[in-house]
């Protein structure tokens, strides 16, 4: 069941982390179509892979940890984790 990126990231707490995040092609938005596929399953057509489940739970933890334990907003959940799977590595701090 496909679902927009950011409720994907508001229910991250409830995924499986054994499963994938998959987005639709085009820009990653708050509003993107995502989807979390299980081990062994295909994606949907026309989706390509962002991110694991606990990737994506680890890089929400850092944006905390890194702030000082403030709660990500969902822009920021959705920036954190875009971030991370266009680049390799956690969203830096702004000066």
């Amino acid at each position: 069941m496909t679902r927009a990126f950011g409720d994907l990231l508001d229910a991250i707490d409830q995924l499986d982390e054994e499963g994938t995040i998959f987005i639709r092609e085009g820009p990653i938005e708050d509003s993107s179509e995502a989807v979390v596929i299980s081990q062994g399953q295909e994606p949907p057509p026309g989706f390509k892979y962002l991110l694991e489940v606990f990737l994506a739970k680890e890089v929400l933890g850092v944006w905390s940890k890194w702030r000082s334990g403030k709660k990500a907003s969902r822009a920021d959940r959705c920036e954190a984790v875009a971030y991370y799977a266009s680049h390799d590595a956690y969203l830096p701090m702004q000066k």
